[in-house]
């Protein structure tokens, strides 16, 4: 692996190799020759793509940084995510989620008895903000969201009169007398209603 790279390891690929230690054992198998040399090719495209010598140098110190960032936050990562797998017991890691549920409702009804009154207030409070949205729905469905009881409410009209009162109201809602002359007279419309 490492002769078919420019230059073998070098400084930086020994320094990665250094701190591909810091992983655990059973990733570090798994991934670390992977890993180092991934890093060399991308290294020795760094190089190549370099224009001057002290250019790739720094390219060379920058990726370098970069990737042994990357191998620092993976290494913690893995260490303490390998780290609390120990200190959990091993029905702690794998708890069905049915047992879970359970131990949380036992610990709220011990809570709850353990408080009356506060248990109390909680059930009230929940009593009053369903019984309010309920209600609070029930008139918007009436009102708002259920269709009108008429056969095609979309070709429902509004009679308005024009008053011609300077100064007064322009339009105004039909008046009794008015309601029966318009039964009476209009013929283009299938029903009138007030």
């Amino acid at each position: 692996m490492t002769q078919s790279h420019e230059g073998g390891l070098g400084w930086s690929g020994r320094w990665i190799a250094r701190l591909i230690t810091i992983l655990p054992a059973d990733f570090r198998r798994d991934y670390g020759d992977d890993f180092l040399s991934a890093f060399l090719d991308q290294r020795d495209e760094v190089r190549r793509t370099a224009r001057s010598r002290p250019t790739a140098a720094l390219a060379v110190a920058v990726t370098t940084l970069k990737v042994s960032w990357q191998l620092l936050r993976a290494g913690i990562a893995e260490q303490s995510s390998a780290m609390r797998k120990r200190r959990l017991p091993r029905t702690a890691r794998k708890a069905p989620m049915l047992d879970t549920m359970i131990s949380d409702l036992k610990y709220a009804v011990r809570g709850h008895l353990k408080q009356p009154g506060f248990a109390a207030v909680a059930v009230l409070t929940l009593a009053l903000g369903v019984g309010a949205n309920t209600a609070i729905f029930s008139v918007v469905n009436g009102v708002l969201l259920r269709p009108l009881p008429y056969d095609d409410p979309a070709e429902l009209v509004d009679i308005q009169v024009n008053s011609g009162i300077a100064g007064g109201p322009d339009w105004y809602g039909t008046s009794e007398p008015e309601y029966i002359d318009l039964t009476r007279q209009i013929t283009s419309f299938a029903h009138v209603a007030a």
